[in-house]
């Protein structure tokens, strides 16, 4: 995990509390903040950070107390990250949707379409055989889906946002990008990758704030992080979680 200057990390410790019969092992940070905060990494560890002078006795009775949830986010990490095959869009693929996976059907039709039914996704074609054509589907599927559902998204966290001082963004646009979970242009252009829609409605919203952040504050500098904090506590677990499903950056 990378810490921000303004977060100045003092000491890290291995430690371990015994829960049940599980041994869970965390890496302990001290460092100047208010409140202590567990995170599950990608990686399944897990790192706790504390403010100064807290006892270690407390630390590991917060820690052994959160059990269920390190154990509940491991499990959910394990599952996002695992890796998925090369696309044919054929039947009995597994897509992502809002953090979810589910099960392609490919159906002969008399029109195109994809349909999400009853935990099944349905995709509709004229002719099964033209592998252009299933792909070309899902993609717009996926476009469609994600300019709906971002558009919704921003509408939620906006008030969050307004709150701390933070303008409206002047526009809102959906594409693909390889590198990217979002950006954000000085005129306030926000603009989200189509491959957010894959992730849980917490990532989005976090990606969002995280960018209209940005229209308060250009840089990743230390007043940046606290703004982030202030409207996205959770901003880092949700970080983690996010990159899990697809290894981008911000």
């Amino acid at each position: 995990m990378k810490f921000s200057k303004a977060e100045r990390i003092i000491e890290n410790i291995t430690d371990h509390v015994q829960y049940g019969t599980l041994t869970l092992h965390y890496t302990l940070h001290y460092a100047r903040r208010r409140t202590l905060a567990i995170h599950v990494e990608t990686n399944g560890d897990v790192v706790v950070e504390a403010p100064e002078g807290v006892p270690l006795r407390k630390i590991r009775e917060t820690v052994k107390a959160k059990g269920p949830w390190i154990q509940s986010q491991k499990r959910e990490v394990t599952r996002l990250a695992s890796p998925l095959p090369d696309r044919e869009y054929v039947s009995g693929e597994s897509y992502r949707y809002l953090g979810r996976q589910y099960r392609l059907k490919v159906m002969e039709a008399d029109h195109n379409a994809v349909k999400l039914t009853r935990g099944i996704l349905y995709l509709l074609v004229k002719n099964r055989e033209n592998a252009a054509l299933r792909e070309q589907l899902m993609k717009d599927w996926y476009l469609q889906r994600a300019k709906k559902i971002f558009a919704e998204r921003v509408q939620a966290v906006t008030p969050v946002a307004n709150r701390a001082g933070i303008p409206e963004p002047s526009r809102l646009s959906v594409r693909r990008m390889t590198t990217r979970w979002g950006s954000c242009s000085k005129s306030g252009h926000v603009v989200l990758n189509t491959e957010l829609v894959r992730a849980p409605k917490d990532c989005i919203d976090y990606v969002i704030l995280h960018e209209l952040c940005h229209l308060a504050i250009p840089r990743h500098n230390t007043d940046f992080y606290q703004l982030l904090t202030r409207v996205c506590p959770d901003w880092k677990s949700l970080r983690s979680k996010l990159n899990a499903i697809v290894e981008l950056k911000l």
